[in-house]
Protein backbone atom coordinates (compact mmCIF):
# COMPACT_ATOMS: atom_id res chain seq x y z
CA UNK A 1 0.00 0.00 0.00
CA UNK A 2 1.23 3.48 -1.28
CA UNK A 3 -0.13 6.60 0.19
CA UNK A 4 2.85 8.84 -2.15
CA UNK A 5 2.23 6.48 -5.67
CA UNK A 6 -1.04 8.21 -7.08
CA UNK A 7 -1.08 5.28 -9.45
CA UNK A 8 -2.04 3.02 -6.85
CA UNK A 9 -5.74 2.57 -5.60
CA UNK A 10 -4.73 3.87 -1.75
CA UNK A 11 -2.45 6.56 -3.59
CA UNK A 12 -5.40 7.85 -6.01
CA UNK A 13 -7.82 8.10 -3.05
CA UNK A 14 -5.46 9.94 -0.93
CA UNK A 15 -3.57 12.66 -3.53
CA UNK A 16 -6.16 13.08 -6.65
CA UNK A 17 -9.30 12.10 -5.23
CA UNK A 18 -9.45 13.72 -1.79
CA UNK A 19 -8.50 16.89 -3.57
CA UNK A 20 -10.70 16.79 -6.20
CA UNK A 21 -13.62 16.92 -3.24
CA UNK A 22 -12.05 19.41 -1.17
CA UNK A 23 -12.13 21.81 -3.99
CA UNK A 24 -15.76 20.78 -4.69
CA UNK A 25 -16.49 21.82 -1.40
CA UNK A 26 -14.93 25.14 -1.20
CA UNK A 27 -17.02 25.80 -4.49
CA UNK A 28 -20.35 24.51 -2.50
CA UNK A 29 -20.15 21.96 -4.78
CA UNK A 30 -20.36 17.70 -3.96
CA UNK A 31 -19.07 14.61 -5.30
CA UNK A 32 -22.43 13.06 -4.97
CA UNK A 33 -25.94 14.10 -3.70
CA UNK A 34 -26.06 14.54 0.01
CA UNK A 35 -30.20 13.55 0.20
CA UNK A 36 -32.95 13.61 -2.17
CA UNK A 37 -34.11 16.44 -4.29
CA UNK A 38 -35.66 19.23 -2.53
CA UNK A 39 -39.31 19.50 -4.10
CA UNK A 40 -39.21 15.97 -5.94
CA UNK A 41 -41.57 13.84 -4.26
CA UNK A 42 -40.73 10.67 -6.28
CA UNK A 43 -37.74 9.23 -8.64
CA UNK A 44 -40.61 7.26 -10.35
CA UNK A 45 -41.50 8.02 -13.92
CA UNK A 46 -44.34 6.97 -15.85
CA UNK A 47 -43.22 4.74 -19.14
CA UNK A 48 -44.44 6.97 -22.34
CA UNK A 49 -47.42 5.06 -23.77
CA UNK A 50 -47.15 2.15 -25.60
CA UNK A 51 -43.20 1.56 -23.98
CA UNK A 52 -42.20 -2.28 -22.77
CA UNK A 53 -41.74 -2.08 -20.01
CA UNK A 54 -42.32 -6.39 -19.38
CA UNK A 55 -38.31 -6.39 -19.38
CA UNK A 56 -34.97 -4.55 -18.57
CA UNK A 57 -31.56 -4.93 -20.81
CA UNK A 58 -28.84 -3.79 -19.25
CA UNK A 59 -26.13 -1.49 -21.46
CA UNK A 60 -23.88 -3.36 -22.20
CA UNK A 61 -21.34 -1.06 -22.15
CA UNK A 62 -21.84 -0.61 -18.52
CA UNK A 63 -21.18 -4.06 -18.06
CA UNK A 64 -17.30 -3.24 -18.53
CA UNK A 65 -15.04 -1.22 -16.31
CA UNK A 66 -13.73 0.54 -19.66
CA UNK A 67 -17.24 1.18 -20.96
CA UNK A 68 -18.44 2.35 -17.31
CA UNK A 69 -15.23 4.62 -17.45
CA UNK A 70 -16.37 6.12 -21.10
CA UNK A 71 -19.89 6.70 -19.62
CA UNK A 72 -18.54 8.12 -16.73
CA UNK A 73 -16.41 10.69 -18.96
CA UNK A 74 -19.53 11.86 -21.01
CA UNK A 75 -21.58 12.52 -18.27
CA UNK A 76 -18.84 14.75 -16.20
CA UNK A 77 -18.21 15.87 -19.84
CA UNK A 78 -21.54 17.29 -20.38
CA UNK A 79 -21.93 18.34 -17.14
CA UNK A 80 -19.24 20.49 -16.90
CA UNK A 81 -17.63 18.55 -14.37
CA UNK A 82 -13.87 19.90 -15.33
CA UNK A 83 -12.51 18.55 -12.07
CA UNK A 84 -14.02 14.98 -12.57
CA UNK A 85 -13.10 14.89 -16.13
CA UNK A 86 -9.13 15.88 -15.12
CA UNK A 87 -9.34 12.70 -13.33
CA UNK A 88 -10.43 10.39 -16.07
CA UNK A 89 -6.54 9.79 -17.32
CA UNK A 90 -5.99 8.44 -13.79
CA UNK A 91 -8.43 6.19 -13.42
CA UNK A 92 -8.18 4.72 -16.79
CA UNK A 93 -4.41 4.04 -15.06
CA UNK A 94 -5.89 2.42 -11.99
CA UNK A 95 -8.28 0.08 -13.88
CA UNK A 96 -5.45 -1.02 -16.16
CA UNK A 97 -3.66 -1.69 -12.99
CA UNK A 98 -5.98 -3.28 -11.07
CA UNK A 99 -7.07 -5.39 -14.22
CA UNK A 100 -3.33 -6.75 -14.23
CA UNK A 101 -3.25 -7.69 -10.83
CA UNK A 102 -2.72 -11.47 -10.37
CA UNK A 103 -5.72 -12.99 -9.38
CA UNK A 104 -6.66 -13.52 -5.58
CA UNK A 105 -6.22 -16.90 -4.10
CA UNK A 106 -9.71 -18.37 -3.44
CA UNK A 107 -8.61 -19.96 -0.55
CA UNK A 108 -8.03 -17.30 1.16
CA UNK A 109 -9.95 -16.94 4.82
CA UNK A 110 -12.56 -14.97 4.88
CA UNK A 111 -12.47 -12.62 7.30
CA UNK A 112 -15.45 -12.67 10.36
CA UNK A 113 -15.85 -9.07 10.15
CA UNK A 114 -17.57 -9.35 6.78
CA UNK A 115 -20.71 -11.99 7.76
CA UNK A 116 -22.46 -9.17 9.69
CA UNK A 117 -23.01 -7.18 6.74
CA UNK A 118 -24.75 -9.65 5.43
Amino acid sequence: MSLTDPTTPEGFFHLRLVPCKLRLLEEGRSLFPRGPEPGRESYFEEPPPGAKTHRVEADPTILTPGGTLERLRARWESGGEELLLALSAALEGLRKRLADRPPQDEEEEISDFVYPLF
